[in-house]
């Protein structure tokens, strides 16, 4: 019997990609205000901003991707 990931879990690693997707994106506006608390805290703030930036930005597009794999087999 093969075990069904769910859409929202506590549990990351539970998670199918939609849930995962669903996440990341409800993460945007939490990463943008760390960025603007960030500039205010750090003199190095821009290389914190980029590498908060860069790494939503690939997670983003990465969980999109398994999004449509996973909803492409389950067709």
């Amino acid at each position: 019997m093969k075990k069904v990931k769910k859409d929202k879990s506590l549990n990351y690693r539970q998670m199918n990609y939609k849930g995962k997707y669903k996440r990341t994106k409800v993460m945007i506006p939490i990463t943008l205000l760390a960025c603007i608390l960030v500039f205010f805290i750090s003199k190095y703030w821009i290389i914190y901003d980029i590498i908060m930036i860069v790494a939503l930005v690939w997670q983003l597009l990465y969980t999109r991707n398994k999004m449509l794999e996973e909803e492409k087999e389950l067709q």
